[in-house]
Formats: C-alpha cells, structure tokens, sequence
C-alpha cells in the first residue's frame, strides 16, 4: 500500500525533471540554498561579525571571497546571510499565503457587497507604491526580523488575494458546488473541503513566485538603511549597501551578495513559472 501511494509521486517528480529541465535546476538550486542556510553556522569558517583579518582583502586561501571594509569574512557573512533570507521569504509566505486565502475565499464564495467591501480595501492597499509602504511600516515598527516578515506578509497577501478570488469565482460555479450547497452541506466545509483545494494549483505557483519576490524586497529594504541592520545578522542588502562606497577599490566585495540574491530570485522564478506549467490544465492541453 505504501508503495502504491508513492508511485504515483515518484511519476509525477520524474515527468517534471522531463519536461521541465529548468525548473528542476532551479527546485535543486533552492534546496541548497535552504540546506545552506540551516547548517550556514556549522560550516561558516569564522564569526561573520568579527574583523579578524586586513580590510578589503580579495579571495584567497584563507578567505573565499575575500573581506570586507572592517576586515570580516565575506564568506562567512554570505552564509548567515542566507539563513536571513530564507527565514523571511518563507515567513513572509506563509503570512501573505494564509492570509490571502481567507481574503479570496470568502470575498470570491459570498460575492455581493462583502465582495465588494472587501475588494475596495484591497484596492486602497495595492494603490499605495509598494516600496514607500513597506519603508514607511518598517520605519513605524521597527527594523527586526520579525516585524519584517510580518509587514512584508500583509502587504504581500493582498496581490496573492486577487488571484485566489479569481480561482473561487471560477470554482463556485461548478457542478459538485452546487449539489454540496443542496444537499446542505456547511458553508465552512465547503470552503474547506471543496473550494480551497480546488484552488491548490493557483495559490501554490502565487505562494512560490511571491517568495523571490520578499527575498528582493528585504534585500531592498536593507539596501536603503532600513531593513535589518543587526551586525550579528548580516543580509545580502545590508552587504551591498555597505560595499558600493567601496566599489571602485573591491568590486567583488559587491559581487557575491549580488549574485547570491539574482540566483535566489531567479530560482524561485523559474520554479514557480515551471510549476505554472504543470499544474495548469489548460497549459497541459495546449502541450
């Protein structure tokens, strides 16, 4: 029986890896990144906070990729560095996930004027720029890890409830909808049980793109001086705001958090677009 139940996982993470080659490199790609930033303090050679050695060094034996304007390691700071990013995309996800669904579940099941009270509200948050938003609560709030992720959640869940409305307008309407509601089956059951996992498909490529998108934008906030400015908690952003003053002297100081954040963004990407592929029935047909 257990067999049974993991054959047809097997097949389906088999026909992804085939069709979908990108999309693997990438799902490989992040599962070392997320690897990385568990053990990250295990492996890192020395304290990411500590100068311990010359100032703007470039890589070499004893330093990987060199070190930075206070003589840290920037190795070292890379890898803790990742455990900050991971924690915030996915922290941020979950928020911005589960809070979208109950948005676009009860705004696109009951439809009339909670529809439509709650679909202004969601048009006063998305009207604000983004950018100016998220400067503006993290400035009210405060600059810690947690307040962060939970900033970037809200704002984040109200362009991901847009989408599961969409996917609940669509699924209300269907045949096994209408028998559970005339049979009088409960409302929250069939929400629970028959509407939002119908939606499974829409809310996950959302969830998986949307979390590149919090990585680059804690990124940005630690760029511009108001993200995470703990010392003992280095961030991509926060490296590279600190190595453009020293751009011209050490360019690959720039260049690691630099590519440490194109390659988490991308992946994530490429992933979320791959599984849009596969998990969209009309995408398949159309293949």
């Amino acid at each position: 029986m257990a067999a049974g139940r993991r054959s047809p996982l097997l097949r389906n993470i088999r026909k992804f890896i085939r069709t979908q080659p990108l999309g693997t490199v990438c799902a490989i790609l992040i599962l070392v990144l997320i690897v990385l930033a568990i053990i990250g303090p295990a492996i890192a050679p020395y304290d990411p906070a500590a100068p311990e050695f010359d100032r703007l060094q470039g890589p070499g034996g004893t330093n990987f990729f060199g070190t930075d304007e206070l003589g840290r390691d920037i190795f070292s700071r890379t890898l803790y560095g990742a455990r900050v990013s991971i924690a915030v995309g996915f922290g941020a996800t979950i928020i911005a996930t589960s809070l979208a669904c109950l948005i676009g579940v009860v705004s696109g099941y009951f439809g009339g004027w909670v529809d439509g009270l709650i679909q202004r509200l969601v048009d006063g948050v998305m009207a604000f720029p983004v950018l100016v938003l998220l400067m503006a609560l993290v400035v009210i709030a405060g600059s810690g890890l947690t307040q962060l992720i939970v900033i970037l959640g809200l704002i984040g869940s109200a362009g991901t409830s847009r989408v599961v409305r969409s996917a609940v307008l669509v699924v209300r309407e269907q045949q096994y909808v209408e028998a559970a509601r005339s049979v009088g089956v409960p409302t929250p059951r069939i929400l629970l049980l028959h509407i939002l996992p119908n939606c499974f498909a829409p809310i996950m490529v959302s969830a998986t793109v949307g979390l590149g998108g919090f990585i680059l934008a804690e990124a940005a906030l630690s760029f511009l001086g108001v993200g995470i400015n703990d010392p003992a908690h280095p961030t991509w952003g926060q490296m590279l705001n600190r190595a453009q003053r020293f751009v011209n002297v050490a360019p690959l100081q720039a260049l690691w958090p630099g590519m440490a954040i194109a390659v988490a963004v991308f992946s994530f990407n490429m992933l979320g677009d791959a599984l849009r592929d596969v998990l969209d029935p009309r995408l398949r047909g159309s293949r």
